[in-house]
């Protein structure tokens, strides 16, 4: 006669033990693994984009050259310290409009171009100039005066809105700011 076979959990030799479920450990590995993958996705992404903080900007030099008309010319330097923005408008109560515009063409050829947003680049320098990219101020009621000064809100993609407080100079010192 021949032996039966051994029952499940035991064995020729005795009781085999029999492994607890291991599963919901096995699930827990699984995810921290994929949290982790996906953390690490993300934060690459985030600095390749150049998006890695908040922006930290600043308005550096702000003017307006004085004009006797309707339309008028700011320029300023916005330096970003964080993770990079857009200007995307700018508003003046000295203005009905403020658009935003960058010169285009080869060197001593100006065709000013009229644009929706501004890049400021993370670590970076937005330089609006005499000859580059600019603000116009249109539709200005009072003409601008040398020595005066003007209230100019700028509109940022991320940032929001930064008023700045910016005098009015004459065209001679703007000329001084042309890049050669």
């Amino acid at each position: 006669m021949s032996a039966a076979p051994p029952a499940v959990g035991s064995s020729a030799t005795g009781p085999v033990p029999v492994r607890a479920d291991r599963t919901p450990r096995r699930r827990r590995v699984v995810a921290a693994v994929v949290g982790s993958a996906v953390v690490a996705l993300v934060a690459g992404w985030v600095l390749a984009r150049g998006t890695a903080g908040p922006p930290a900007l600043t308005v550096e030099r702000p003017q307006a050259g004085a004009s006797p008309g309707p339309v008028a010319a700011a320029y300023l330097t916005v330096v970003d310290n964080g993770g990079g923005d857009r200007l995307v408008g700018a508003a003046s109560p000295a203005a009905e409009r403020v658009t935003l515009h960058e010169n285009t063409g080869p060197r001593g050829v100006s065709l000013m171009e009229r644009v929706d947003t501004l890049e400021v680049p993370a670590g970076g320098r937005l330089e609006l100039r005499p000859g580059g990219s600019h603000l116009m101020l249109e539709g200005v009621g009072a003409p601008l005066r040398e020595g005066g000064r003007i209230e100019l809100t700028l509109r940022f993609e991320r940032s929001g809105p930064r008023t700045v407080d910016v005098p009015v100079v004459g065209l001679t010192e703007l000329a001084e700011e042309v890049p050669r």
